[in-house]
């Protein structure tokens, strides 16, 4: 059951990687079929080309996301928020279903923890979620 959410973790993670990359005039292309560790390796010769300033930013970074999931996955399950929503890799919103009208053009639809979706940065869909959320 921990292997489910450290994976959506691991995506997450990759996600801010790739986007952050493909802002720098470096960049570090990950994909999920791809090794971890060769990804890993990836990512570090990314960091090591970087100016240091940028190498202390993403060392703050990750140490605070990995602190954050170390505590996320030391609450028993019953305690966590595992509530699964849909997201698009474009959209800006979050959806409690896959019928959503919003979601009606997207092609590339993943399940992902609410919790994952917002720190993604994602917020409710005002047609799944017409009060908030």
């Amino acid at each position: 059951m921990k292997k489910r959410p450290l994976t959506l973790c691991i995506i997450l993670l990759l996600m801010m990687i790739s986007t952050a990359a493909m802002t720098a005039s470096l960049s570090v292309t990950l994909d999920a079929a791809t090794p971890v560790g060769e990804q890993a390796r990836a990512l570090t010769a990314y960091i090591c080309e970087l100016p240091p300033a940028q190498q202390e930013e993403w060392l703050e970074e990750i140490s605070a996301f990995l602190t954050s999931q170390k505590t996320f996955f030391a609450q028993p399950a019953t305690d966590r928020e595992e509530t699964i929503v849909y997201v698009t890799d474009k959209g800006q919103r979050y959806h409690s279903q896959t019928t959503c009208s919003g979601l009606k053009k997207a092609i590339n639809i993943s399940g992902v923890t609410k919790e994952v979706a917002l720190a993604m940065g994602r917020t409710p869909c005002k047609i799944c979620y017409p009060g908030g959320d």
